[in-house]
């Protein structure tokens, strides 16, 4: 549909159900309508060179990779890698996360794309890994892959009865849940309470900093029994960097 039968197909139907009095002038409605109609129209996707397409496949198919190691991965040097990444972040098509490690290099700077960046190489929603937020996936990414590297075959978002937990593994003595603590100490508390009762012989909530688990602690210590809460372990996430 044009910009012009989008504003008549608009002016038709709020002069239909507006009252007459509540109307408002004809050029007030159609400056609104034009408006409107220019941002539906679906824009361009941004222009990008064949090293700038190539960096953001990268970020999708490495997405746990630090800055670093992907310029070197991509064969780029430090100033032409921050180039090309400043490049994207001002098409909005990646954005930089710091998360604080506590150690003694700094945080931790991770690059995401971004849904405009998504469109642009045609890869949907659904064809990432994780649930919630990038630093989130980061960590089920991290804690699979430590997992794997130890010989335990970690899989991101294991299911058990209906309830996925964020990273599960099979061990000797049963099923092991992971879950990442990132904010929330409730949302933790429930999920590990959830694991136990979907079947998950022991839970591991992995934690963002070590005040967190008292909270959690507290909030178990309402809904499950002795025996169940010694079921229940704390890591640091840093533990998987």
């Amino acid at each position: 549909m044009s910009t012009e039968e989008i504003i008549q197909e608009r002016l038709d139907r709020l002069y239909r159900e507006c009252p007459i009095e509540a109307r408002m002038p004809l050029q007030d409605v159609l400056a609104e309508t034009e408006a409107d109609a220019e941002e539906d129209q679906p824009k361009p996707a941004p222009k990008v060179s064949p090293k700038q397409r190539e960096f953001l496949m990268g970020i999708h198919t490495n997405p746990t990779e630090g800055i670093s190691d992907r310029y070197r991965r991509s064969h780029l040097s430090p100033s032409k890698g921050r180039k090309i990444k400043a490049e994207l972040i001002s098409a909005g098509l990646i954005k930089e996360l710091s998360f604080s490690t506590g150690k003694r290099g700094g945080d931790l700077k991770l690059l995401d794309l971004t849904p405009k960046a998504l469109r642009l190489l045609g890869i949907g929603l659904e064809n990432r890994r994780g649930q919630g937020s990038f630093l989130h996936k980061y960590f089920q990414e991290s804690i699979a892959g430590y997992l794997n590297r130890e010989g335990r075959h970690g899989y991101i978002e294991m299911t058990l009865n209906g309830k996925a937990a964020d990273v599960g593994v099979t061990e000797e003595d049963g099923i092991v849940a992971y879950e990442i603590g990132l904010m929330a100490a409730d949302g933790e508390a429930e999920n590990a309470i959830k694991d136990l009762a979907a079947g998950f012989h022991r839970v591991v909530v992995a934690v963002r900093e070590k005040k967190m688990v008292e909270r959690i602690k507290r909030r178990l210590c309402r809904g499950l029994n002795k025996e169940q809460m010694v079921r229940i372990h704390f890591q640091l996430l840093i533990q998987y960097l």
